[in-house]
């Protein structure tokens, strides 16, 4: 397995690994172990892949694509991309260069090692770039996703805050420095 930064043509294998992890309602996130994701058409993946606020990075193994991390800048151009500007209030008293990130990961592959993979690219690339803090959001409630939370410990990640969203679910802000 490769992580090579994506291209357009990753763009529909992004789409389909997204959709396979969609969250449809509060049942299907009970039975999917707080696993929460908003639905990424092929469209928005091209946008992503060929947006300069975005770093989209692609796990290929045999020719195919087996999981993606996206990143982006935490100030008001990449926060508007991503919908994430409620924890900008949150992120304030962090150091000024930060990145925000999501990953996800095709289910016929499982824990193998992709997104740890995926996770030391980008925190090799976010040193490179000198960026002081990594962060990414873990759905607390209405199901605390304990999975993503030991994943991210065992990263270096740590509990900042957490923020209700608008959708009534509430999800945990965790925070990397490098």
């Amino acid at each position: 397995m490769k992580v090579r930064v994506a291209t357009i043509a990753d763009a529909k294998a992004i789409e389909e690994i997204c959709a396979e992890n969609l969250v449809q309602n509060r049942q299907d996130l009970a039975e999917k172990e707080g696993f929460l994701v908003t639905k990424v058409t092929e469209s928005d993946a091209q946008k992503m892949i060929g947006d300069l606020h975005h770093l989209c990075l692609a796990a290929e193994s045999e020719g195919e694509i087996v999981g993606y991390l996206t990143a982006c800048r935490l100030d008001k151009s990449g926060a508007d991309t991503l919908s994430q500007v409620s924890i900008l209030e949150i992120s304030k008293k962090l150091p000024q260069e930060k990145i925000i990130f999501y990953k996800h990961i095709a289910k016929k592959v499982g824990y193998n090692g992709v997104g740890s993979a995926l996770l030391e690219t980008l925190i090799k690339t976010a040193k490179e770039k000198n960026f002081k803090t990594i962060i990414c959001r873990i759905i607390h409630q209405p199901i605390k996703n304990l999975a993503s939370i030991a994943f991210h410990q065992k990263f270096g990640f740590r509990l900042e805050g957490e923020r209700e969203r608008s959708d009534g679910y509430v999800a945990g802000l965790y925070v990397k420095n490098l």
